[in-house]
């Protein structure tokens, strides 16, 4: 229900755009620990999800801090990589990650079409309009 109403609000939003509205005071130390705070419960939300948090953190960003879609969409690649490497690393530990020849096939099949995509999109976010960003980014909250 939380990803599908964030998607709502993105597609509200492209078509009467927000103004930002300062939600966390000015100043540095403020965004810093409104960042932690929200990183936590982002971070935490994520990793029992089993999700990199993009879905989480690209609204945050927006509606919170003011970041435009593209500035907001760079940064959560940049983060989830510490998500991602973090809840690995943790799944790794406890013996949670299948390791049979049909898992390693389709993970090895899967990360290769994603880093192809992933490399593709950054080439692609150049020349994207940030209408049309915003109208794609509500259909992968809504999975």
């Amino acid at each position: 229900m939380l990803l599908a109403a964030l998607g709502v609000l993105i597609l509200f939003e492209v078509v009467y755009p927000f103004q930002y509205a300062q939600v966390v005071p000015a100043g540095a130390a403020f965004h810093c620990g409104a960042g932690i705070a929200l990183g936590l419960v982002i971070g935490l939300v994520s990793s029992i999800l089993g999700v990199a948090g993009g879905e989480l953190l690209i609204p945050t960003m927006m509606f919170i801090f003011g970041a435009d879609i593209k500035t907001a969409g760079t940064a959560s690649i940049v983060i989830s990589v510490c998500v991602v490497t973090s809840g690995l690393w943790r799944y790794w530990r406890l013996g949670a990650i299948e390791m049979r020849l049909g898992a390693r096939r389709i993970v090895s099949a899967m990360s290769a079409g994603s880093l192809i995509g992933a490399a593709l999109g950054g080439i692609a976010v150049g020349f994207a309009p940030v209408g049309a960003i915003k109208l794609a980014a509500p259909s992968r909250n809504l999975k």
